[in-house]
Formats: structure tokens, sequence, C-alpha cells
């Protein structure tokens, strides 16, 4: 599982980070969370167990329904807007087809693994295994390593970046470890996943702050995002 989701996760995140370079990272961001109604859509096929809470609580369960419907209503909305439109072409793929998996894969892993140990040994080997991949790549595109993997080396203060590329390090190994922890104990990967979504609301925010301009249609998709965060709501309903 650990090797599968490193795959994935290398080839989807290349792709993101071109498209992000490309059409901003507002567009892409929102287009990302389709992969939580994906995963809760993937997952309860899987595992159709899951959903009994939400047939013994019908309010829960039309809720989720409404929800997802919802969610496909502003996906055909943000097809009117050009740069969208291109962004969904180019994500569903990667979504259905590598975050969607990585999610089940996650879970799947994480319901076999140590309570603790299990979460942390994850996160390491796949962040290795990325990292290895990552750096395959650059040899194969014949890009300088160094100067990707090190951008701190070519900054005069050297040492405070340092500290602040480890403290970044340790962010995102205790936000990963908290993930993969959530993961063994939710019914749902999808619900795991809403909780590490809302950088899109974040991204608009930042965006007016700093005067950019994004002309993509903003209110279909942070409508996209909270049509996927309302099925977290209504799970906590049915439990």
């Amino acid at each position: 599982a650990v090797g599968g989701t490193s795959l994935l996760v290398t080839y989807a995140d290349l792709v993101v980070i071109k498209l992000t370079q490309d059409y901003g990272s507002g567009p892409v961001s929102r287009m990302l969370t389709l992969s939580i109604p994906i995963s809760f859509i993937l997952w309860s096929a899987i595992d159709p167990s899951s959903l009994v809470p939400l047939i013994k609580t019908p309010i829960a369960g039309v809720g989720i329904v409404l929800s997802l419907g919802l969610a496909i209503y502003f996906l055909m909305t943000l097809k009117s807007c050009t740069t969208s439109l291109i962004v969904i072409k180019r994500l569903i793929p990667i979504v259905i087809f590598g975050y969607a998996p990585v999610d089940v894969l996650n879970k799947t892993a994480m319901l076999h693994a140590p309570v603790l140990l299990g979460p942390l040994y994850y996160v390491l080997f796949q962040s290795l295994g990325v990292f290895i991949l990552l750096s395959a790549y650059l040899v194969i595109k014949k890009r300088p390593i160094i100067s990707d993997w090190y951008p701190i080396i070519h900054n005069t203060n050297i040492k405070r970046n340092a500290k602040l590329m480890v403290c970044m390090i340790c962010f995102f190994i205790a936000t990963m470890f908290g993930k993969n922890l959530g993961m063994r104990f939710t019914p749902n990967p999808a619900y795991v996943v809403i909780m590490i979504k809302f950088s899109p609301l974040w991204i608009v925010l930042m965006n007016k702050k700093l005067g950019y301009v994004d002309n993509t249609d903003i209110k279909s998709g942070i409508g996209l995002v909270f049509a996927a965060a309302s099925i977290v709501l209504f799970n906590h309903l049915a439990q």
C-alpha cells in the first residue's frame, strides 16, 4: 500500500504543481475537493457496512445524497468557466485514479497496522518513496537536483531558512501522522480528507490580501468545497 501510494502521489503531485503554475492555486485547490465525494463512493463500494449508520438515520443518508448531488451541480456550473473547465479535465483523472485510491489504500493500510507506530511508519516510508521517485524524475529530466531540493543554499540567511525548513518538515510529519491515525478510526476515508481540504478558503483570503485577481468562478468553486464538507456534517448526525 505504501509503495502504491508513493507512486500515485508522486505523479498526481507533479500534475497539480504544473497546473498550479499555469492556472493558479485557486481553481486547482477548489477542484481537488472532488477527491472527497469520490473517496466516499469508492470506500462505500469496498465496505458497504460503513453505510449502515446512514441507513439507520434517514436524515443523514438523504443529506449525504443531496450533498453529492450539490457537488455535481457546482461541478457542472464550473464548466462555464474556461479556466476551471481546463483544470477539471486535467484533474478528474488524477482525482479518480490518483488521490481517491491513495485515501482508500491509506485507510486499508491503517486497519492492518499498529495503532501508533503504523501512522508514523506510513508517513516516513511514503515520504521516502516520493523523495526517491521525484529525484529519479529530476535526473531523467536532467534538472539540477541540488537547486531543486535545497533552494535555501542560494539564500544568504541559510541558518534562518534551515530552521524554517525543519519546522515545516516537523509540521508535515505531525499533520500526516494525525491524518493516518484518523484513517484508522473513521468509518470512511472521505471524512478525514475533508479536514485538510479547506485550503481553497485560505487561498481566496490570501489572494484578496495580496491583491491577486482571480477571474475564475470562485463562488461555484467554494460551493463545491462546502458541498463536499457537508458530507462530514451529515455523517456526524448518523453516529
